[in-house]
């Protein structure tokens, strides 16, 4: 990890790594994700991040969609999640951020949305606020 992509994760809570899964990762991740599309969570109510009218809450009506248990699905659909976690692309940029011997300490899950829906801030918390606006 070079000191740019430190000094990008240090102002954002996150990296955007180009080029780290081969069209066949994205491939079957895409068709696990399909396959196991009956079991997405969509946060309407109470369960929405976004105050009505922020920067992220999309058109108010469009839930954000969440999708868990990658790791624990059957019939290999769980290889690519499961790969993720030691690829070799990215072993570097875990090791230096988490320290070697990294762990997850929750599960992960995939966050699925469509035209109109709410935005997510990666590591900043809820965005419970309701008068909060970004101009």
């Amino acid at each position: 990890m070079n000191d740019a992509e430190k000094y990008i994760f240090d102002l954002n809570g996150y990296i955007v790594l180009r080029s780290v899964f081969s069209a066949e990762e994205v491939a079957a991740a895409n068709g696990a994700i399909d396959k196991h599309s009956d079991a997405v969570l969509a946060r309407q109510g109470a369960l929405r991040n976004t105050g009505k009218g922020t920067v992220l809450s999309g058109d108010g009506e469009s839930p954000r969609k969440d999708l868990g248990g990658m790791l624990s699905w059957e019939d290999g659909d769980s290889a690519f999640f499961r790969s993720v976690l030691a690829h070799s692309k990215l072993v570097p940029y875990l090791n230096e951020l988490l320290g070697k011997g990294y762990r997850m300490d929750h599960q992960p899950f995939c966050i699925l949305q469509d035209k109109g829906s709410e935005g997510f801030a990666l590591h900043g918390g809820t965005l419970i606020y309701p008068y909060v606006r970004f101009l």
